[in-house]
């Protein structure tokens, strides 16, 4: 949540980077569905706080943004492109988004023929290649599951602070990747931010 530092490009980051490159003409999802981020310093320090704690066995507890934290996709996009146009001469806008019809209508097509995925295609690009890589996306950018946190914020209470809300840190997230050109080039951390590990107590040791 501090750098923006990630030491892998899955789920988001898949579909962020064919947009940042020009890849995508049209984003295949709906502007409000959900994305339930939590950034991974959070996750890690309320592991170690709960492991502290006696607390009842089978007890669950969800480490995410929870009810009313999550992040719309329309959201994502925009921290995306500002992020982007700090390294670009001319001004990138998100692309316009695909209809949830055009894309169940794909998503049925493409075990039969490839007709369908041609079709969408020419909203997405122009290579067959791009959207073979972004269909396990789809339904990330429909419809997600929400998760209750309460449970997890009143056991906390008085250790940590909540989940930080998502566009705290996400201009963060996408400034990372613009300059690490997406983890192939070395990061310079020009503000020379300690990661997680080296802003806790916490220590790599697993045996007493």
């Amino acid at each position: 949540s501090i750098p923006g530092q990630t030491s892998s490009f899955n789920v988001i980051y898949g579909p962020a980077r064919f947009l940042a490159r020009g890849l995508l003409k049209a984003v295949p999802g709906s502007p409000s569905a959900l994305f339930d981020m939590v950034p991974v310093d959070y996750v890690a320090d309320a592991i170690t706080s709960l492991s502290k704690m006696e607390i009842p066995n089978g007890s669950c507890y969800h480490l995410c943004a929870g009810l009313g934290g999550e992040a719309t996709l329309v959201e994502l996009l925009e921290y995306l492109f500002i992020s982007i146009n700090k390294t670009v001469s001319r001004n990138f806008v998100p692309p316009p988004f695909l209809t949830p019809e055009l894309i169940a209508l794909v998503q049925q097509s493409i075990t039969v023929a490839l007709e369908g995925m041609r079709s969408l295609e020419k909203f997405l690009g122009s290579r067959l290649e791009v959207l073979q890589k972004i269909i396990p996306y789809f339904l990330y950018m429909i419809r997600n599951p929400r998760f209750d946190i309460s449970k997890t914020i009143h056991t906390l209470n008085g250790t940590m602070a909540p989940p930080p809300a998502f566009q705290s840190y996400a201009e963060k997230l996408f400034d990372y990747c613009q300059d690490t050109n997406w983890g192939k080039l070395p990061w310079t951390n020009p503000d020379n931010v300690k990661p997680w590990f080296q802003r806790t107590n916490f220590k790599h040791c697993y045996n007493d």
